[in-house]
């Protein structure tokens, strides 16, 4: 699953929860989705933020401080 490991980054349908790293959740943010949902997902390289969308609305940023070595990547 996305986020369930130290390589991924995920935002989960079924609770509107983020994870990083080994099935930890980070917090809850964003609405549930399912299908005929559209979620997207980008980088802020300039602020080192991940962000959502969802149905074309910003769900706001997820991740922040990353690391140079991850978006290296």
């Amino acid at each position: 699953m996305p986020g369930w490991d130290d390589q991924s980054y995920g935002y989960h349908g079924d609770d509107g929860a983020f994870f990083h790293a080994r099935k930890k959740m980070t917090h809850k943010h964003g609405p549930t989705f399912g299908v005929n949902d559209t979620v997207g997902c980008g980088i802020d390289y300039i602020s080192k933020r991940i962000f959502y969308s969802w149905n074309g609305k910003f769900v706001g940023f997820a991740f922040s401080k990353l690391d140079d070595s991850i978006l290296r990547r």
